[in-house]
């Protein structure tokens, strides 16, 4: 784990307790992006242009075993948003920059955009529907916390098992 800006950011692959940030997003985001040494992809659309976030069509390709590698990780952030724990089935576009705590990790579109393309990737998140503008939310992963949270040492022994191997 390293330190940028004096918060601190996860600098190498595979599960990690982490909180949810931009720094965070960003990267796990690169880590996973295809490089010339990848040799199986997975491709990711959460469609950004009829929610009108972005003016043409970008697929995001990421390395599928780098994925993998990260699966937990990505799944352990989206974990902490607000509506996994109300145990919602959807989310809104506005809800996923809410933690669980009441806080906004982010106020980029940018940050919660590579943050879609990773929850699509690990199917932690379902693409939008254009007319409900909500995505549904797979029961895969339970809620989680962020380990500033005071709570967290109690909450962590009794859960650390749902995330250990």
């Amino acid at each position: 784990m390293g330190f940028l800006n004096k918060k601190p950011i996860m600098k190498t692959e595979g599960f990690h307790l982490i909180d949810l940030n931009e720094d965070n997003v960003q990267a796990i985001f690169e880590r996973c992006l295809i490089t010339e040494q990848t040799t199986d992809t997975i491709g990711t659309s959460i469609m950004d242009v009829e929610l009108g976030l972005l003016n043409k069509h970008i697929p995001v390709l990421f390395d599928k075993k780098k994925i993998g590698q990260e699966k937990k990780a990505i799944q352990y952030l989206y974990g902490q948003l607000l509506s996994r724990h109300q145990e919602k089935n959807s989310i809104s576009l506005n809800e996923v920059f809410q933690k669980y705590n009441g806080e906004t990790w982010t106020e980029s579109n940018g940050a919660v955009l590579k943050f879609l393309h990773l929850g699509s990737a690990t199917t932690s998140i379902m693409p939008f529907d254009c007319q409900s503008k909500a995505a549904p939310l797979p029961f895969l992963y339970p809620a989680t916390l962020s380990p500033k949270d005071p709570n967290f040492p109690a909450w962590w022994e009794a859960h650390k098992v749902e995330w250990e191997d």
